[in-house]
């Protein structure tokens, strides 16, 4: 639901009326004042007649998603007041909200076809790790955690030709707990078996044959962060590198990282249940 506000700003003017454009993604529900929607131009037309200098007011316009959209991205509305001899056009981005929950979730296995691949559920998860830190970077304070189910997950799927993918890492975002090792049915954190070694959440930095990330997780500027239930393996450097954050770690494993976790910096390690093997921590 939306308001449309109009002013005559001081010029009379005849023949008036509001065009709303709306998004494609949406359909139309209701107006008040009633619209006149032509469904072929996908448009509500209000008629104002006659207004004068001193006139203004507004309508209330009501749509449906019509789509399945990712939560945080953009509809655009384009609007048009237009009278006999005056003509002003307005545009504005809607940010979809999220969908109540507070988590995204994510599989890379997730095979259903009918799956919309926006995060809400597990059935509907992103098979991208990337992807779900994208949403919660642009959508700062709507998201609270990403779970992450059974498989092997990479910053970056390619190696270019330039080095590039060396700099490429998971950035941890600020308030936000990043949890592996989930079957892919649970609700719940406390529901994950961590002894089942087949619901292991792997954050690999090989890229491809003796092509490596120079560090698989990062953590720059952070206030707090949380990472559960990772085996993070095989970066060129850095298995998790931490600068000037505040970041707990649990029941995460570190395998082949020439320093496992490298911190410098002011920052502050909670670090509990975790295995470090072939690995040194650099504080």
């Amino acid at each position: 639901m939306y308001d449309i506000y109009w002013d005559a700003n001081g010029f009379a003017d005849t023949n008036s009326f509001i065009i709303d454009y709306l998004p494609e993604d949406v359909n139309y529900y209701s107006s008040e004042p009633d619209g006149d929607y032509n469904s072929t131009e996908h448009t509500v037309t209000w008629s104002l007649d006659d207004i004068d200098e001193y006139e203004s007011g507004y309508v209330t316009v009501s749509t449906k998603l019509n789509k399945v959209l990712c939560p945080c991205s953009k509809v655009e509305n384009k609007v048009i007041f237009k009278g006999d001899s005056c003509y002003n056009q307005q545009s504005e981005e809607v940010t979809v909200c999220h969908w109540g929950l507070d988590i995204i979730f994510v599989n890379d296995d997730v095979n259903d076809p009918n799956s919309s691949y926006r995060g809400t559920n597990w059935e509907d998860a992103y098979e991208s790790i990337q992807d779900a830190l994208n949403i919660v970077s642009n959508c700062p304070n709507f998201f609270n955690g990403i779970w992450v189910a059974s498989g092997t997950y990479k910053p970056v799927n390619k190696a270019d030709c330039h080095w590039y993918y060396k700099e490429k890492s998971f950035e941890l975002v600020n308030n936000l707990a990043l949890i592996g090792h989930f079957a892919g049915n649970e609700t719940s954190p406390n529901q994950r078996d961590l002894a089942d070694t087949n619901n292991q959440t792997i954050l690999d930095g090989e890229i491809e044959t003796d092509k490596k990330v120079d560090k698989i997780v990062t953590a720059e500027g952070i206030d707090d962060a949380f990472l559960d239930g990772f085996t993070i393996k095989s970066a060129f450097h850095k298995g998790i590198y931490i600068d000037d954050s505040n970041v707990a770690i649990v029941n995460c494993e570190f395998w082949y990282n020439p320093d496992g976790i490298y911190c410098e910096n002011s920052c502050e390690l909670d670090i509990h249940n975790c295995l470090l093997f072939d690995n040194i921590i650099v504080v």
